[in-house]
This record gives C-alpha cells, structure tokens and sequence, in this order.
C-alpha cells in the first residue's frame, strides 16, 4: 500500500510561495511513491471551535459542527504524513491555518490522539529577512508545541519569500521542500522495512 501524504495549504494564494514549496516537496514525494492529495484550506468553510468537548469522549468520536473539516478529518486520519505549510501574516500563520489547528482539538481524547504517530511536515515563509521579527518564530513554536507530543516524525523548512515568485527563484528553499518531500516518504520506507 501508498503512503499517503496530506498537502494542506494556508495561503489564500493558489499560486503563492506557500503553495509553490509545497508543491515541490509533494512532487519530490510522488517520485519515491507516494499519494498525495493537496487541499487549499482557503477554499473549505471552516467554522471556528466553539469549546463544546463532545468531541473529547473519544478519539473516534466526531465533531459537532457539521462544516468542511467533517472530510477533512478523514483524510487527516488516514495520512501517513501531513504537510502544513502558511506564509507569515500578522506576524503569525494566516487565519486559515490557524482554523485547522484549532479544529484538530476533535481528533484527541484523554486516551490518546488520531494524529500520534504520523509524520509532519511544516513550511513557513516570511517577507522579512529575520524569523524573530517576522513572527515566524512565533508560528514554528506553536506547531512545534502543538504537535511534538503526538507527531512520530516533525520537520519545520522556513526563510524569506516575500513577493509571489520569490520561492520558486529561491534555491536554497526549493531544495529544503524537495528534502522535506523525501525525508517524509523516505521514513515510511525505512520503518516498513524495519
């Protein structure tokens, strides 16, 4: 069987530096045989968490706000990795990134979590030369501290982007994404051969 990576999307750029690196570390992951499926998070109707826990009962028990994330949250568990990838606004990852982690509250319970074990991938790209005064920083902590309890494997790739087009003429990103991408599958295969 596939691995199967998830490609989720913050930008509300489709054609955004974002987009652009994760577009190449999926294609480096389809080389090695992967799946990959890619979901712009900007064109899903997520509604905020409202805090009401039924989902907490168990790890299988489902959200209560019937929205887009209700497909999401199968592909979710179903992917042997997850690629997360935002550029930088406010200082922080884009309103839409920040939805999804939120809503990922619904896969865990006091027994555990539908995501404990997968593999995740992180691209953060920024206008400014500095990760610090960017706030850049600020995201890479909160995926950090949001799944390194659960996540088997995490990488974080990150650095300047700032104009559309900047990514693809930025070589040292490009190469960061290709590793991600194989590192992501490359993983998989080492653990099934174990």
């Amino acid at each position: 069987m596939s691995e199967k990576l998830l490609v989720l999307i913050g930008s509300p750029r489709k054609e955004g530096n974002s987009a652009t690196l994760a577009a190449e570390a999926a294609r480096q992951a389809e080389q090695l045989g992967a799946v990959t499926e890619t979901v712009f998070l900007h064109d899903l109707n997520i509604s905020p968490c409202d805090g009401c826990s039924q989902c907490r009962r168990s790890i299988d028990a489902a959200c209560t706000i019937d929205d887009d994330m209700t497909p999401l949250y199968d592909k979710l568990r179903s992917a042997s990795a997850i690629l997360i990838a935002t550029p930088i606004y406010s200082y922080s990852f884009t309103a839409q990134t920040k939805l999804l982690i939120d809503r990922l509250y619904a896969l865990g319970s006091s027994k555990g979590n539908a995501l404990s074990g997968k593999r995740f991938g992180f691209i953060i790209v920024y206008g400014g030369s500095d990760p610090f005064g960017s706030g850049a920083a600020t995201a890479m902590r909160c995926f950090h501290d949001t799944f390194s309890r659960k996540a088997g494997w995490m990488r974080m790739i990150h650095g300047t982007a700032s104009a559309v087009g900047d990514a693809a003429n930025n070589v040292d990103l490009l190469v960061q994404a290709r590793e991600l991408g194989q590192d992501l599958v490359c993983g998989f295969r080492s653990a099934d051969e174990g």
